[in-house]
């Protein structure tokens, strides 16, 4: 948004070339923006709202700053410093490899020389540190990981040189920026930068700064809410915790991993066995949780609560004011919210499009063949259930026999189902049979990615049967999704299903839809 005021100002300063570059520039980096999710971990242990879920009327705990927070303030500072000088040796690099080693590549009537670049290379600097904070590259559960390292390398590479082109267009800074100069500062960018967060992470693991960064967690209570979260912490999915063991908050106790019971709770404290506590029984009185939050302040505990009251969605919680009291409620689902609809929705019509042309000559080789097998109307309309539980007709290459359903028994299809057509196995099994839908996915009824949606026969029974069904129509159903593609099609488990069709939902983001895109052309796993 700051880019684009800037954009009207300073565009009399250049040409009309420089000004549709410039801008799409721009739509490209703000687009490339919504290319991100939070990590899983965030919720229990980032967000202060949730820790307060239960005590709204407490003050924030605020715990003194202790050898972790030190040691992990001092290793980002060096992180951020090597950053920034591996920032300028890649766009010093660019600049040798385009005005020196390939000055005949374009050749111009001037070499600008070094010192002439400093403009760009101050705004390349400074755009580094805003998109890197903006894009979590400084994120502990990014530097410890090698894999998200590079990810999120690779998302800044590619926001930063749309804009710092962009900007430095705009701006009309003289020597106007080379646009090769900036494509070899990029690909010496993304080698640089991962090359020295991979030293700096080996520097961590085998220093003893490693072992101080981690906060030591007990978990009040222990049923499998509270077991569930502890596996989470034992598996290393979250970030810088290390599990130490359960406090039984009544008659309910473990053999193993228990440290104590809730009235041993400040003794523990004292021992300084923990640093970290969160609270998974929320059926504790209130007064209780007060008591055990006052303890965590008084020992320089960090506090923490899971809210139980949330059982789907959970990381979309936010909380907001009513009538001058903080509520915590469900926020809009990601790909609910506005931009993210444009680009799902653009991303679905240019998708659709290019699938139907694509899909012509499919057509022209399976339409004889279905009528040669069994004569009747090729095309199969169906109803199906959509968003917001609004009906419509799905389309699909009929793989059936035309008295598939003569029984009026609904169901879905099974292996080595006797009604189904010897075309129709070779259909289901690659996924062609579902090639119609990218007409369905043109009108808005359906996107390329999503749940699967269901007929409303089954639908009735689904409701009352599985837990939070219907959660799954609060986005457009997909021609795929992630169940399908970890071989959750046809006669398989429905609770399942609705599993992965609610990570999906509430974990929803470009990157995810693209790996679902890709993985349903390889994987057929559970075609039936």
């Amino acid at each position: 948004m700051f880019l684009a005021l800037l954009y009207r100002p300073f565009c009399k300063k250049i040409g009309c070339a420089e000004k549709t570059l410039a801008l799409l520039m721009l739509i490209a980096a703000n687009v490339l923006s919504c290319f991100r999710a939070p990590p899983l971990s965030e919720l229990f242990l980032e967000s202060q709202e949730i820790q307060n879920l239960l005590c709204p009327f407490l003050l924030m705990i605020r715990s003194k700053q202790s050898l972790f927070e030190k040691s992990r303030t001092r290793f980002t500072a060096i992180v951020f410093a090597g950053d920034l000088l591996f920032v300028l040796a890649a766009m010093l690099v660019g600049h040798a490899v385009r005005f020196e080693y390939f000055s005949e590549f374009r050749p111009t009537e001037s070499f600008p020389p070094l010192i002439a670049y400093w403009n760009h290379f101050c705004l390349g600097l400074l755009l580094y540190t805003l998109i890197s904070h903006n894009q979590h590259l400084f994120r502990w559960s990014v530097m410890l990981s090698r894999a998200r390292t590079l990810t999120s390398v690779v998302k800044v590479t590619a926001l930063w040189s749309f804009s710092v082109v962009g900007l430095s267009l705009m701006l009309g800074f003289d020597p106007p920026i080379s646009r090769f100069f900036m494509i070899c500062s990029a690909v010496s960018f993304i080698i640089l930068l991962p090359l020295w967060r991979f030293a700096m992470h080996a520097v961590l693991h085998e220093s003893g700064l490693f072992e101080n960064c981690y906060r030591h967690l007990v978990v009040v209570g222990t049923g499998s809410e509270a077991q569930q979260f502890a596996g989470r912490v034992k598996e290393g999915r979250c970030d810088l915790h290390r599990f130490q063991g359960f406090i039984s908050t009544g008659a309910d106790s473990l053999e193993e991993d228990q440290l104590g019971r809730l009235d041993q709770l400040e003794a523990l404290m004292k021992e300084g066995t923990f640093d970290s506590l969160a609270v998974a029984n929320t059926c504790l009185p209130s007064a209780e949780v007060v008591r055990i939050a006052k303890l965590c302040e008084q020992n320089f505990v960090e506090f923490k609560a899971i809210p139980s009251s949330f059982e789907v969605f959970s990381s979309c919680l936010q909380i907001h004011n009513m009538g001058g009291m903080p509520v915590m409620s469900l926020a809009e689902l990601p790909q609910n919210r506005a931009l993210n609809r444009l680009i799902k929705r653009a991303v679905d019509i240019v998708g659709a499009s290019i699938g139907l042309m694509l899909s012509l000559p499919v057509f022209a080789i399976l339409i004889p063949l279905i009528k040669r097998e069994s004569p009747g109307p090729v095309i199969y309309r169906q109803v199906r259930v959509g968003q917001g539980g609004r009906e419509f007709k799905v389309l699909k290459l009929r793989s059936m026999k035309l008295d598939a359903e003569a029984s009026g028994k609904v169901g879905w299809s099974t292996q080595d189902d006797p009604r189904r057509l010897q075309i129709g196995s070779f259909m289901r099994k690659w996924n062609l049979d579902e090639v119609p839908q990218f007409w369905n996915v043109l009108k808005g009824e359906m996107s390329l990615v999503g749940p699967r949606p269901e007929r409303p026969e089954l639908i009735t029974d689904f409701i009352k049967e599985i837990p939070y069904y219907q959660s799954r129509h609060s986005v457009k159903p997909g021609m795929t999704g992630w169940a399908q593609v970890n071989g959750l099609r046809g006669d398989t488990s429905i609770a399942e299903r609705i599993r992965h069709d609610l990570q999906y939902i509430e974990n929803w983001n470009v990157w995810m839809d693209l790996t679902i895109k890709f993985k349903t052309f390889f994987n057929y796993k559970g075609a039936c």
